[in-house]
Formats: C-alpha cells, structure tokens, sequence
C-alpha cells in the first residue's frame, strides 16, 4: 500500500507542471547549413534555412525547433551562441541583421544590422557551405578543416559511394578526426557534411553527432525518428490517410494502423479513384528501381516491375493504374561541366515495358491514357504530347508564357495547376498570381494573386470549390475560396515546408506532408488540424493531437520526450496525462463511438490502477524538490563504474525521509528506496554503481507524506571496457508433480529443463550460465524466497532470469498465486507462492537486467472489477491440458476487454522493481500445453524464437529482450488461433538488453 501511495504522490506532483512542458518528437530532413556548440558544451545548435534547432548534449535530445521568420530571403548559412549561451544567433545569406533565439523559451528577437551595398555585394559563406558543395559534386580527393587551436582538425576522404547512387552521387566521403598527428578510425559516410567546432577546441560536431576531440569518442548522436517520405494520400470514399512509412505504405485506419510491406518504399502516386497506387523502391545497394502496383481496397500487392532507369521518379499514373509516368534525371560528371540530363517516360504498369520516351522533360503529368502534359527543360516550354501520333502542341492555350511555372495536375486530371510571377509596378517586386487551366479546353478559368512568394505545391478539392496552397517562404498552407476568390485562412503546425497534399473524396479533410517529417490531417471546414503523425519505425507511429495528447506504440517511446525551458524529461513522467488514445480517435472523427468509449474505459482503468481520477492530474499540489548538485560536473563520457552525486533534496512543508534512485528504471536500492533522516532538506553524496554503457540516471526524493518529486535526470555512459562478458544467473521452477496428484501435468517439469539446457549452448552473451532450479518436491514458499540470497552475488552487469512453468491459480479474491507442491488446489492461500514473491527475490540485487518468465494460467494481470468465476466448459481440445484449476476458471464480463485494452494501449510506468515480467496468458487467460508442442506453447514459442533466431526481428544477429516479449506475444496467439496471448505484466522501459 505504501508503495502505491509513492506512486500516485509522484504522478500527482507531476501535474502542476503540466501546462508549461511540451511533448517533443524529433523527426524529419536534419542537413544544416549552419551548427554551433555553446561555449559550456552543454547545446548544439543547427540552422537549416528559417530554422534553428537546439539540441541537449548530455542525451542527445531536441529541445525545440524554432521558425525564425517566414522570408525565405532570411535563411541561415551560420548559427552561433550568445555570450553566456542563452540565445543563439543566425546569420542570413543576404542580410547583415540577425535573429536571436532564446533557449530556454523559444523566442525570438530581430537585430537589425547595417544596410548591404548591393553594388559591391560578393556572398560568401560563413559557415560550411562550400564544403558540403564540394561533397555534393565530388571533387577533391581530402578536405581537412582545423580547429581553433590547430591542434586538430576534421578530415573528409573521398571514397566510392557504397550505398549506389552511381550515376547521380558516384563518390562520398568518409569523415575523421585527426588530434596531435593521429586518426581516428572512420566516424561516418556522409554526401552532405556539417561540422563545427567548439571555441576551446575541446569538442567537434559532425553530422549530427558531437565528439571529444582529443580522443574522437563520440559523446551523443542526436536522437531523431526516421524520415520516412512525404507521399500522402486517402483510402477511396474515405478520411483514412495513406502515407509512406519506412516499410511500405502504412494505412493509417487507427487503431487498426496496418503496413502493406514494400521494401525501400521511397514514394507512390494514387490513380484517379484512389483504387489503385504504383509505389516506387529504389534499393541503395543494387541501385536498382522497381515499381508496384498495389490495390488499396483489398490492401495487397498486385504486381511489380524493375525499372529500365536508376533514377526515374514516378510523377502521375492514369486512371486504373495501367499506365504511369517517370521524370529520369542524369548527373553527368564526366566532363568539365557539371551536367543534368532529363527525359520521360511512359510505363505500361502490367510488364514494365516503355510505350514512349520524351527527351527534356520533367513535370510529366498523364491528363488521360492517351495524352501526357510535359515541361520541355531545353526550350522551357510546356507541351501535350499526344501518345498515339506523337505529335506536339503548345498546352495550356491560354495566357501562358515563359513565365508560367506548371505545378501539377488536379486529382481527378481535369484542370492543370500552375502560377507565374507579376511585377509589382514602382517596386520591382514579385507576387505569384495562381491560375488554373481546364483540361478538355486548355482555357484559364481561374487566377488569384498572393503576395509574396514562390508556390511549392497546389492540390484542388474534388468539388472545385477550394484550393489549397503551399509556399517556399511559410510552412502554412493557404486555403483560397475559388467562387468567392479569396483567402479563407492558412494552416499553420508544421515547422518545414510542406510538399505533398491531398484532399480527401468528399473535400472536408486534406492531408500534408513535410520535410519536417510530420504529416497532418486537417479540417478544411473548420481550418483547424486534426492530428499530426510520425512514422518511426517498421512497426512505430505516434499519432499527437494539436493539445499534446498522443498515442505512440512501445516502440515509438524512445523517441518521445517532454521540455519545459531547457529541461528534458522521459516520456514516462507525464504520459498518464497526455496518452489518450480515445482523443486521438475523436480527432481521427471516427463514428465508432463504441470505440472511443471503450478507449475512454480503458484510460480509466489505467488512472485507477495508479489511484487517480482526472480532476487530480489538472490540481495544484505541494511537491518537494530534487537535484543533482554536480551534474554539470560529471562528463558524459567516462571511465570509470562508479559516479559520485551530490543530491539535495528540499521541501518548505513537510520532512524529507528518503531518496530513490533510479538507473535505467531500476531502483538501486530496491523499490522502496534509501531511507534518511527526518529533516526538510537533505544534503547527501551517493556512490551509484555504473553499467558498462549507457546510464540513465534519475533522482528523486519523498516526503512524509508519501509524494515523491520531479526526478532529476543525468545520462553517464561508461566507457570502461568490461572485465568479461556478463553472467546469466538462471532460476527455473518447474512443477508437474504435486502432493494432490490428480493435478498432475505432462510438461511443465520438462519446460524448466529444456529453458535449463538451451541457455548452455556456447554461443550465447554470457561468459558463463549459473543455474539454480527446482522442481516438484522441492518447489515451496521458503525454497523460492531463498534464491534471492543467492541472486545477492550477482554483478551489476549480469543478467537474472527466474522461469516458472506450472499451475497459476486465483484465489476467492482474485490473488495469483503459483503452484507448489504442497498447495491446496481449492485454497491456493495455503501452500501456493504468492506472486510478489517472484518480484521480491528481484528487488535490490546488484544486477540491473531482470527477467520473470510465468508460463501459467491467469499470469497476466487481472482485472478483479471485470472477473466472475465460472466453468470452463469451451476449452476441451483433446490434447492440451490447462495450467489453472481444471474445474474453475474465470471468464470476463463487462465492456469488451477495457483491461486488456488498458495493457495493450499504454506502457507499465508504474516505480516497481526495475524486473521485466513476461506472463504466458492474460489475467482471465489458460495457459496451454500439449503433446503437438512437447511443451507449454508458451515455453515452445521462447525455446522456438531463440534456437531458430525466429525472435530477431531485425536481423541484427542479438536478440533483444524487447524482441522476445514481442515475439512471444505474436506466436503464442498465433498458435493458440487467438485462445491464449501472452502479456507484460510488468515493464521496464528505459533499459533493453540483450538475451541471446
């Protein structure tokens, strides 16, 4: 009880800070043409046209993304910090007056600067422009660049490209750092490079990586998510968004988010019903182009054909998707003069086959199976050419001229997008005039003039009524009323350009896509966004509303974190406010009200599971005060296993009495921390074992009244080689035979020893396996509590797994408990072995990676409100047997699984012992074995996933203990066809770790 108090004290403390953090996700296009490391070392700060990104070094982690302005005449080509490194500075291409960002609050301040004497104007670079220019055309076979002192310097040599590109990119440059004569080995491969270094000469950026310059130890990468594309559309008839994702195409029907799988998607155009799309891949090792025809209504691929370029760019497809079009470009290297080649071409989608080429185009838009509208480079003309006679002719016929730049083509090929740019008389200023021709006449019917910019991109809506646009100098969208010829307002949330649009059937949604790596979903009626969404992964989204509420998977949570001024906090401290899956879906506008109000129950059941309602997360609330005195003392880097914290802790009402301390989520002093004096500040120095690697460390203090404070967080890596691989400290119970023998099982028995012997074979992460098992007669509450004197001599470094294999059983109150083997079937609270038994063995040993695998009945978690015992009577394959009470079991009632909901929606943040708990079945679930397994399927799946390697699911060669939770999960509900799925019982976020 005490330890949940801790609980909900330490979340309630959390919310009165909660309307000033801001949920962060880095993503998008990072290549800066301007970086700079603060004078302490402790920022980096990269320019990319009106942007300025702030970086923490210590963890890697974006602190804000800032527009600077919205002239694009502004862009940045250098960015540096302010004297005592509140701000930082950029300077513009063409301009001597500087913006100055704030830090800590994102805001921005104009410096005007002297007038340019335009007559006498010579740009030069300020900052690395010209070396990224050389990277990008090849020349030069080593470029080095000094540091301040002279003492080091930075080293790019030109290579071959490895990753293809052989026409376009033949050559990149591996970069090093040379420091007093010696050279690093290679740091990375880059086409784009960006470097800078720090005033002392003490640090270097490159390619988003900063590094100790006199040792070339790399201190951070910048943690982004990967970009993943920018083409976007709808399902048919629908306000489903489709997009690109770093797997194939990711249909976004949440939350039945699904992929149809396309390796090395890079792009995809949709045919005019939006039945059908062609996804181009483009594959960087064989350098060789294919493209897929997939069908959007039954989601499968229904063909694919390699392409006949390297380089071909899929621009449009007809109306069934039977014919699409390329824009090829070639980078000739080969004279003196840098040359670019284009030429179209015209795919028959069924074989691949090439019906026409075109010589000079680009913008290759088909208007109809027969005609395609080209821009011809050479003559910078535009033209339709005619596939069965292929003849030529001028296109539009109206009011075009040299000056008309062709955009696209509406959705539906029935009227042509394009602007040309108005001189402003008096002035000599620019404003794009927007016109719209119609397909069938080649007539204007339309123009609009705005100010100001040059358009990047332009969709209409499928009732002709609205256009939406996109310029180079905002990252807005306009939205222009065609009947009443004006602006209805701009569509301001991404912090990029954005690049692709569509509008969906009936003309109410339109989706966007950015450079900033985001695509949003918004009401054209209201002129508000909807959602924004992140692919992060093959399997990983996050999906924000504009008010910070999100739904992310477990696997998109490395990347999510929350700022407040320069202070970085994990996910975790404030995603029981701001993970709600049911806002997402009311913002997604799903009818399924059913649904939303199951999602709803199931954020409930979450808050009452901590001890709170909603009102509590919105109320002020007295909290005490945790930090880390030398944290700014203490480097990133270090070799050593131990680090020293100077810890003050401090409340003005209540006493202090006792510190916890976390280290990749794992209390080092076990859950209930380290007890102090009663005293209202307290001063302390604690010596905090480190793990070979990273550590990410969090402090924090409780009153005695239970709240426990805002933790303080510092992230140590220790470089410290380790002395030997880790030792796997192996406790398996296993329980087949019991005093009552007509509880009897075939396998259990057999699951401990074959998860015994597997664990031996040589080639495992371990120096060494000690094994500590127990079965049948030896198996009680005293023999299992007594591991845990045995797990005290484990190493911080060491891995701790205790298995069980076994009858699960639930008492009248719906406690778990463990079958021993002088339990009392229909009294399990006599002889049977609690289930924090297995959790308190763990709690407060020296190793940190812990494991409790439960292959049971009922050893997921369960959910008392949603419980009533009944017969299990649908259960009666003739050769399985169930690890539960043979004639009890429970079976849920209530609203459709809200507590299974629960597990599967949000990730475990509760303060418990650092150990990981993998549960074969579900609270109201049965366990299985039998003889098609010789095995628990739950103990077949983890012995199947690690011996076959089934488990690695990215083919990296190491099995990861988040890899096998996954698997495991999938497979056993894959063989059980539904009837049994695995679960976290509990969970450990921060720490990951390799099993096999």
């Amino acid at each position: 009880m005490r330890n949940q108090l801790f609980i909900l004290f330490f979340f309630l403390g959390l919310f009165c800070f909660s309307q000033e953090v801001e949920l962060v996700i880095p993503s998008g296009l990072n290549y800066p043409t301007g970086s700079a490391i603060s004078h302490n070392h402790k920022y980096v700060a990269t320019g990319f046209m009106t942007n300025v990104s702030i970086w923490d070094v210590k963890t890697g982690r974006l602190i804000r993304t800032v527009k600077f302005s919205d002239n694009v005449t502004m862009s940045t080509d250098s960015v540096w910090f302010s004297e005592g490194d509140t701000s930082v500075l950029t300077h513009m291409m063409t301009s001597n007056s500087h913006f100055s960002v704030n830090i800590e609050t994102g805001k921005t301040h104009f410096i005007e600067g002297p007038p340019i004497d335009w007559t006498k104007y010579t740009y030069r670079p300020t900052s690395n422009v010209a070396l990224s220019t050389f990277l990008i055309t090849g020349h030069g076979k080593e470029i080095s660049f000094q540091s301040p002192d002279k003492q080091s310097e930075v080293v790019f040599k030109k290579i071959k490209n490895p990753f293809g590109y052989s026409s376009m990119m033949p050559n990149v440059f591996e970069a090093y750092i040379r420091s007093k004569g010696k050279l690093s080995e290679p740091l990375d491969t880059t086409m784009m490079a960006n470097y800078c270094f720090s005033d002392d000469s003490k640090r270097v950026f490159i390619n988003n990586a900063v590094f100790d310059l006199l040792t070339g130890r790399k201190i951070c990468d910048l943690k982004m998510a990967e970009f993943t594309g920018m083409s976007v559309g709808f399902l048919p008839n629908s306000h489903i968004p489709i997009t690109t994702s770093s797997g194939g195409v990711r249909v976004w029907d949440f939350p039945h988010v699904k992929d149809i799988p396309i390796e090395n998607l890079v792009g995809f155009a949709s045919s005019v019903d939006k039945k059908f799309l062609i996804g181009e891949q483009h594959d960087l090792q064989t350098e060789q182009r294919s493209y897929v025809r997939v069908d959007l209504e039954k989601l499968e691929i229904l063909g694919v054909n390699k392409s006949i370029s390297k380089t071909g760019q899929i621009k449009s497809v007809n109306d069934d998707a039977t014919l699409y079009t390329l824009a090829e470009m070639k980078q000739d290297f080969s004279g003196t003069n840098f040359q670019m080649k284009y030429k179209a071409k015209l795919i028959e989608a069924s074989n691949g086959s090439v019906k026409r080429e075109i010589d000079n185009a680009v913008n290759v838009d088909l208007l109809s199976n027969q005609n395609i509208l080209v821009d011809d480079v050479g003559k910078s003309g535009r033209f339709l050419y005619d596939v069965a006679s292929k003849k030529k002719s001028a296109y539009p016929t109206t009011e075009v001229d040299d000056m008309v730049t062709i955009l696209c083509v509406s959705a539906d090929k029935k009227y042509i997008l394009g602007y040309k740019h108005i001189i402003t008389p008096g002035n000599g200023s620019t404003d794009p005039q927007v016109m719209v021709w119609e397909v069938a006449t080649g007539k204007l019917i339309f123009k609009y003039l705005m100010k100001g910019a040059m358009l990047m991109g332009m969709q209409m809506s499928p009732n002709q009524k609205l256009l939406t646009i996109s310029n180079s100098h905002t990252s807005g969208v306009h939205v222009i009323d065609m009947n009443a010829n004006k602006e209805l307002f701009i569509l301001k949330g991404h912090t990029n350009y954005v690049t692709e649009m569509a509008i969906s059937d009936d003309s109410k949604r339109l989706i966007t896509a950015s450079m900033d790596g985001t695509r949003r979903i918004w009401d054209l009626e209201a002129g508000k966004e909807r959602v924004s969404m992140v692919s992060t992964g093959k399997k990983d989204y996050a999906i924000i509303t504009p008010d910070q509420y999100y739904y992310a998977t477990k696997g998109a949570k490395d990347i999510i974190h929350f700022v407040k001024g320069k202070e970085i906090f994990p996910f975790s401290q404030f995603d029981l406010k701001y993970n709600r899956p049911d806002k997402v879906l009311e913002k997604f506008a799903s009818t399924n009200t059913d649904l939303i109000r199951s999602y709803n129950m199931a954020y409930q059941k979450r808050l009452k599971r901590m001890g709170f309602t909603e009102d509590m997360l919105s109320g002020e609330f007295h909290l005490p005060e945790a930090h880390i005195t030398n944290a700014d003392n203490i480097p990133v880097n270090i070799n050593n296993n131990f680090v020293e914290l100077k810890i003050t802790g401090l409340d003005t009402k209540f006493a202090l009495n006792r510190i916890i301390v976390r280290v990749n989520g794992v209390p080092i002093h076990g859950r209930s921390g380290m007890p102090t004096a009663a005293v209202k500040q307290i001063n302390k120095t604690i010596e905090v074992p480190l793990l070979t690697g990273e550590n990410n460390i969090s402090v924090s203090v409780l009153n005695e009244k239970g709240v426990e404070s805002i933790a303080s967080h510092l992230l140590v890596r220790n470089m410290s080689p380790a002395k030997q691989l880790p030792v796997l400290h192996l406790c398996t119970i296993g329980m087949s035979h019991y005093k009552e023998a007509s509880f009897d099982l075939k396998y259990a028995a057999k699951d401990a020893k074959d998860v015994s012997h597997v664990f031996d074979i040589k080639h495992l992460p371990f120096s060494q396996v000690v094994h500590h098992d127990l079965s049948d007669q030896e198996v009680n509450v005293s023999t299992v509590e007594a591991l845990r004197g045995l797990l005290k001599t484990s190493d911080i470094n060491d891995v701790v797994c205790v298995f069980y294999a076994g009858h699960g059983l639930l008492d009248a109150d719906l406690n778990y408990y463990l079958a021993a083997f002088d339990v009392q079937f229909t009294n399990p609270k006599q002889g049977g072995i609690p289930y924090e038994v297995f959790e308190d063995i763990l709690d407060g040993i020296p190793a940190r990676k812990k494991l409790v695998l439960l292959d049971a009945c009922h050893s997921g978690e369960i959910d008392k409100e949603e419980v009533v015992l009944s017969q299990n009577e649908e259960l009666v394959e003739s050769d399985l047997v169930f690890r539960s009470l043979p004639s009890t079991g429970v079976k849920q009632v209530g609203l459709d699984n809200s507590f299974e909901l629960m597990k599967e929606l949000f990730a475990d943040i509760r303060k418990g012992s650092g150990t990981m708990v993998i549960s074969s079945a579900g609270g109201t679930e049965f366990a299985m074995e039998g003889d098609k397994w010789k095995n628990g399927v739950f103990t077949y799946s983890l012995l199947n996933g690690l011996t076959n390697e089934k488990a690695d699911l990215n083919k990296d060669g190491a099995i990861m203990m988040s890899e096998v939770s996954r698997f495991v999960q999938e497979e056993v509900y894959r063989l059980t066809n539904g009837k049994q799925k695995p679960t976290n019982r509990a969970e450990v976020i921060e720490l990951d770790w390799r099993l096999w």
